[in-house]
């Protein structure tokens, strides 16, 4: 089982992203991230989840999150992310390389971008 965590967790691309991974049999997510509703349930920002998801949403502690979880989604402005990214973190990434990130219009692959990438780390 691989688990997840997610940045921006609460907004447009961050609910599609929940939305997607609770319906894969191989994620569990583990890190609802959401500077805006810290300490609230996912499920009282997004009230279709109530049944669904009991978690709270967390901060943006990437060091705490990192340990965590096996995999990082982030769904905030470019901006953001590169301000939390620590070089440890970045390395990893790196060794993702470019073709793991997708863009707004390919949002639509992201079932199968998750599925080849859970197929690489072998779990």
């Amino acid at each position: 089982m691989i688990r997840a965590g997610i940045i921006g967790s609460t907004g447009y691309a961050g609910g599609e992203l929940v939305r997607i991974l609770l319906g894969h049999k191989d994620v569990e997510i583990k890190w609802y991230g959401s500077r805006s509703y810290i300490d609230k349930k996912y499920a009282s920002v997004y009230q279709n989840m109530f049944q669904l998801v009991d978690d709270v949403c967390k901060d943006d502690n990437m060091e705490q999150l990192a340990k965590e979880v096996d995999v990082i989604f982030t769904a905030t402005p470019q901006g953001l992310c590169a301000s939390l990214v620590n070089d440890e973190m970045r390395r990893k990434g790196e060794s993702l390389g470019a073709d793991a990130q997708l863009t707004k219009p390919e949002i639509g692959s992201l079932v199968q971008a998750i599925d080849r990438l859970i197929d690489q780390t072998g779990k």
